[in-house]
């Protein structure tokens, strides 16, 4: 009798024991305890036959909440099943259209819209791979993003990226692209296909799943793209375990059926993807898609940027020898700010509209640097390499620097001079950069 009522006293006194010396302890237990059910989970995925992808998951949720909001983008509202609808007719168009075939890639080169997402599902559905590009690419960046994705010949674009495409068409040709479509009716070259058209004219019908039938775990599933800080942009190839893993990024940190996920990431980056878009499946979340604003503050921070890129196409103007670039510092703004310190082709002068035109052609928003200082040479180190700690350190300040300094003003669309007003306008934010 003794020996039970010491076991009871003990199952009563342990709870108390342990939330006065450890508190947490049993919040930790249950979130443990959940995140050991969905390993489980996963591994129970792994081992189902035929393979399990998170394609599958997806499809799941459109039989069982097929009415359930998924996609929430400006003023329309997209459902689980309405996803799934519209990515079935686009797979359609391109079975139709005899564009790609099972274990092809194709690159997306979208915004933030719902096509990214019913693109990505519909090639899902034939087997195939998706590059995800960076919608701010331009120029060269744009041909090495292409030229990474195994063999692709398709590319899928915005309605407002037509320009860039354009641009390098004949590039990515050489790359090995064959087709270019626009989501969109509206088009402007005879180059490129409607993909909103050839859709509404496809069937909604399921895709069979006979065209995935030689997926397979370490098949790749997307390629995403390294923000290039020592070069062009390189591609990351994610598996198909990887996707599946995915899925459990929200569900791990309690996001449920009732939640509103609000993506302001691009879905081309990983976090955006993984936890946007792969999570919201798992959880049944809808998604509210933002239109990703190109804000200067990305230099260094959410969009890193390739300093040897800018470097290279700043050097495409005839009036420039040499070019330097880094990034500043600028009270109030997250990140740092683009600047050039360049030299001169020997009898040049800096032309300033002419340049202001030049980078606003060729680089995203946030890549074009705002800051230019003229410098009769750049230092260098004595293996050559390019000296940016004193630039860094000096800024543009114009009473520290004697060099001449230039500013882009966005609203003259030139390089103007840097004057003291300028300069007081920036650091106290009331310039806007």
């Amino acid at each position: 009798m003794f020996v039970v009522s010491l076991l009871l006293g003990g199952l009563i006194l342990c709870p108390l024991i342990l939330s006065a010396f450890f508190p947490y302890f049993w919040t930790d237990l249950v979130y443990h305890t959940k995140l050991l059910g969905i390993l489980l989970k996963f591994v129970s995925r792994r081992r189902r036959r035929p393979l399990f992808l998170a394609l599958d998951r997806f499809l799941e949720q459109v039989e069982t909440r097929p009415n359930k909001t998924f996609i929430v983008f400006e003023n329309k509202r997209y459902s689980f099943k309405d996803t799934d609808k519209e990515s079935n007719r686009i797979a359609n168009a391109l079975r139709v259209a005899s564009v790609v075939n099972p274990g092809d890639t194709a690159a997306l080169f979208l915004l933030n819209e719902p096509a990214f997402i019913f693109c990505w599902l519909a090639l899902a559905k034939l087997g195939c791979a998706c590059a995800l590009l960076n919608s701010s690419i331009r120029a060269r960046s744009l041909v090495a993003s292409f030229s990474c994705c195994r063999g692709a010949k398709v590319l899928i674009a915005s309605e407002e990226l037509q320009g860039a495409v354009e641009e390098v068409y004949e590039d990515l040709q050489q790359e090995g692209l064959t087709t270019v479509f626009i989501t969109s009716e509206e088009l402007r070259s005879s180059r490129v296909k409607s993909l909103t058209r050839a859709a509404q004219e496809s069937s909604d019908a399921a895709v069979p799943q006979t065209l995935r039938a030689n997926v397979s775990f370490t098949s790749p599933a997307v390629y995403i793209y390294t923000s290039g800080t020592t070069g062009l942009p390189k591609a990351a190839v994610i598996n198909q375990t990887r996707l599946l893993a995915g899925l459990s990024v929200l569900a791990s940190n309690g996001v449920t059926h009732t939640d509103v996920i609000y993506v302001t990431l691009p879905l081309y980056h990983t976090a955006s993807f993984f936890m946007g878009l792969l999570g919201s499946i798992e959880t049944e979340s809808a998604k509210e898609l933002c239109v990703y604003a190109k804000a200067l503050s990305r230099w260094w921070k959410g969009e890193n940027v390739a300093t040897t890129e800018v470097s290279e196409i700043l050097l495409m103007l005839d009036s420039i020898e040499a070019a330097n670039v880094y990034g500043v510092k600028v009270s109030g703004h997250g990140g740092r700010v683009g600047m050039a310190a360049l030299k001169l082709t020997d009898g040049m002068e800096f032309a300033g509209s002419a340049t202001y035109e030049h980078v606003k052609n060729l680089l995203p928003a946030y890549a074009r640097p705002r800051f230019i200082r003229i410098q009769d040479e750049l230092d260098v180190t004595g293996t050559f390499k390019q000296v940016k700690g004193q630039l860094v350190k000096e800024g543009f300040d114009p009473n520290l620097i004697q060099n001449k300094l230039f500013f882009l003003d966005e609203s003259k669309q030139t390089f103007v001079p840097m004057t003291e007003e300028i300069y007081s306008s920036i650091i106290k934010g009331h310039m806007r950069l």
